[in-house]
């Protein structure tokens, strides 16, 4: 349950926000997974009683991939309401028929026009590369606030040594054990400023700005991946164009990696 909560609240926080045909806006954010060990239990998240067996049934409904609930009925009712016994209890190309499907092109009979359906159209629609650079330039704002500490650390160092000449020169007809106090002070102060700016700040920025176009470059390649399964490319043609992006120490090889 923590790992669920933890998505819906990133979703939440850097979550895009977008407007649908159904007037209810949404939050959108990519590239977020998590992992469920299921020999720790299903994970289902609801506060409703729930009868199992009628879930299962579903998602085997689902998986064939059927436009009736013809079979369904002698499990759950849950679909009666968008169907009758007068149509046969036939209820369109749902869910799992899309899913077995996944249709890419459909033709009007009117028009003879071939039209893109939602296989073809959702990664280049939803999650265009716009987003994706909105989601890394609201997350890299830790890394433009270390960029700027490393700018301003030799100016702070810089008061230090004003503040330490001030105390020198305010000595200067007194005890010269002050004059040396307040010209360490000046020395001190100025290496401290260099010395955070270069060898802490500017290292985390940079680290920062490199873990940011990691992502980013991850980002857009699992994007083409998800455009070219959207148009029906073969798989070997997929494998070759991601590995190209790829180092050779991490690309895939369908022939020896995919069989298992």
């Amino acid at each position: 349950m923590n790992i669920y909560l933890d998505l819906v609240k990133t979703v939440l926080d850097k979550g895009i926000r977008r407007t649908n045909r159904t007037g209810i806006d949404t939050f959108m954010y990519f590239g977020y997974h998590y992992k469920i060990d299921l020999s720790k239990g299903f994970p289902l998240l609801t506060t409703k009683k729930i009868f199992f067996n009628s879930v299962i049934r579903e998602l085997l409904w689902y998986l064939k991939g059927e436009t009736h609930i013809r079979d369904l009925r002698n499990y759950t009712k849950i679909w009666d309401a968008w169907t009758n016994e007068e149509k046969n209890w036939e209820i369109g190309k749902m869910y799992g028929y899309q899913w077995v499907k996944w249709e890419k092109f459909s033709t009007n009979s009117k028009t003879g026009k071939i039209k893109k359906t939602y296989r073809a159209i959702v990664w280049g629609d939803i999650i265009d590369k716009g987003e994706i650079e909105g989601y890394i330039k609201r997350d890299n704002n830790a890394t433009e606030i270390f960029y700027q500490m490393a700018e301003y650390a030799p100016a702070f160092g810089m008061i230090g040594t004003l503040v330490g000449l001030i105390i020198m020169l305010d000595n200067l007809g007194g005890d010269p054990a002050g004059i040396g106090q307040g010209l360490a002070m000046a020395l001190v102060t100025t290496l401290y400023g260099v010395l955070l700016a270069r060898l802490l700040f500017m290292p985390a920025a940079n680290k920062s700005q490199q873990n940011h176009s990691i992502i980013r470059y991850r980002n857009y390649v699992m994007l083409e991946g998800f455009v070219m399964l959207a148009e029906d490319k073969s798989p070997r043609f997929i494998q070759d164009k991601l590995n190209a992006a790829l180092d050779a120490a991490v690309r895939y090889d369908i022939d020896t990696q995919g069989k298992g």
